[in-house]
């Protein structure tokens, strides 16, 4: 439940057959039950969403190598889809996030045309942004890897803050964006080792001495 009274259910995968696979959403009110689940997607691959105080939901998803979201503004409708990431490159792993303010932010990686994860030169972590009342920008290339990353990771600070994590087969690695700003180089946060894993990443509250992502790593 967050301060707005509002509990979320997670959106629900329905799976009468792999083509027909899609996302639907129900919400229930602080006092009532649930209302009738509203389908999001018809067809996704793998869905993960993020809510912030003021009950601002958006759920990202994955469709034949494209990255798609909708967002739903407090006690309102979700939107229609979009799609974000190019349609001529291959796009995999991915995260969402929306900060108390209801920015809403969507990365994830992927190869250019041609190329698969299993075989590509370089990887690219691309990041697009939606500031409260907006629209979804361009997607911007945040990092250049040679490495191919894994277990993307994101979540969004009490104090606007945005941290991206990924983790590849010998380190871990962060992109911080502060609120208003922009995300600055990657950082290894790490040691140098062989088959680092993100387990969990979330951010203290906001009495804490300090308002920096925690991950977990095995």
């Amino acid at each position: 439940m967050n301060s707005s009274g509002r509990t979320r259910s997670s959106p629900t995968l329905l799976e009468p057959g792999y083509q027909d696979k899609g996302s639907s959403c129900a919400t229930k009110p602080q006092v009532g039950i649930f209302g009738t689940a509203s389908e999001i997607a018809p067809y996704s691959e793998g869905f993960k969403y993020a809510t912030a105080n003021d009950g601002t939901t958006a759920v990202a998803w994955s469709a034949d190598g494209l990255i798609r979201v909708a967002t739903r503004s407090s006690g309102g409708q979700f939107g229609a889809p979009e799609s974000l990431s190019p349609p001529d490159d291959y796009a995999y792993s991915f995260a969402v996030s929306v900060a108390p303010d209801g920015t809403t932010t969507v990365a994830w990686m992927r190869v250019l045309p041609g190329e698969t994860p299993y075989d590509a030169a370089h990887f690219l972590i691309e990041v697009a942004t939606r500031e409260p009342g907006g629209s979804f920008g361009l997607p911007i290339v945040e990092a250049d890897l040679a490495e191919r990353p894994h277990d993307l990771a994101m979540t969004a600070g009490t104090d606007g803050s945005t941290t991206i994590v990924w983790s590849s087969d010998t380190t871990m690695r962060a992109l911080t964006r502060p609120k208003g700003g922009s995300f600055g180089q990657p950082q290894d946060i790490s040691a140098q080792g062989e088959g680092v894993t993100i387990r969990t990443i979330n951010h203290v509250d906001q009495a804490d001495a300090d308002d920096a992502p925690h991950v977990i790593t095995a």
